[in-house]
């Protein structure tokens, strides 16, 4: 009998791929301000502490920087 592998894929590497996809694709701008932790936990139906680890992966990807009010979008050298 053959079993198929399954992939574990943890809920905040989902919630990180969806912001770097968002990022990216240009829904969100380089320098634009990132909705708060509340409304993206509230769009993306997970808590808070999920958003705030994957922020963090994103900060540290360099994707996302954290300003004096808010998170932003890193300004990139093509703009």
């Amino acid at each position: 009998m053959k079993f198929l592998k399954l992939s574990k894929t943890r809920l905040v590497d989902m919630v990180v791929e969806d912001l770097y996809n968002k990022i990216s694709e240009g829904e969100w701008k380089s320098g634009e301000k990132l909705p708060g932790e509340m409304a993206l936990s509230e769009s993306l139906g997970v808590g808070r502490p999920t958003i705030r680890e994957a922020i963090g992966q994103l900060i540290g990807l360099g994707l996302v920087s954290r300003g004096r009010y808010g998170l932003f979008v890193a300004k990139t050298s093509s703009s």
